[in-house]
């Protein structure tokens, strides 16, 4: 199976990237690591395809904001990019990949992941799950904590920039 390499394509500065993650620990810089990002909304099948990537890889660690925000209940939404972002760069850093599993929306989602990518010498990897709303309102109903079809609506009208999985 091919797997696509993407470069990081925005080029952010490193002044930028230094900036834009104060305070966070960065990581050594390594050729041989891919950082594999997941984004779409709530019940499109970011986890399921995640899982899959992950069981295909040897090196590799799977980072799920759902299991960090289930570990540490306290932490905000702040928090846990945060904590998502640390635990990437110290898992790059040890040589390894990292497949985040997050909605990751926005574009400043995007950046962020770049910066850490390119400051960590790795690869990016972005993939959008591309699920139609009805079918992602369906999934979260059945789920023991849905978010609900009001904030899947939100979800949905966030431009989507990145490229479909298919």
């Amino acid at each position: 199976m091919r797997r696509k390499k993407h470069v990081v394509g925005y080029g952010v500065p490193h002044d930028r990237a230094r900036n834009g993650l104060s305070g966070v620990w960065l990581c050594k810089k390594r050729p041989t690591k891919d950082l594999v990002v997941f984004s779409g909304p709530c019940g499109a099948g970011k986890s399921t395809l995640a899982n899959l990537e992950f069981s295909k890889r040897k090196h590799t660690v799977l980072l799920s904001r759902d299991r960090l925000r289930n570990l540490h209940p306290e932490f905000n939404d702040s928090d846990l990019t945060k904590a998502m972002i640390q635990f990437a760069a110290r898992w790059l850093n040890s040589g390894k990949s990292c497949i985040i599993d997050a909605c990751n929306l926005h574009e400043h989602d995007r950046i962020r992941w770049e910066t850490v990518a390119l400051v960590c010498g790795a690869s990016l990897d972005w993939r959008t799950v591309g699920t139609a709303l009805d079918v992602c309102i369906e999934r979260d109903a059945s789920r023991q904590d849905p978010v609900g079809a009001a904030r899947i609506r939100e979800q949905f009208a966030v431009p989507v920039v990145h490229e479909l999985v298919k």
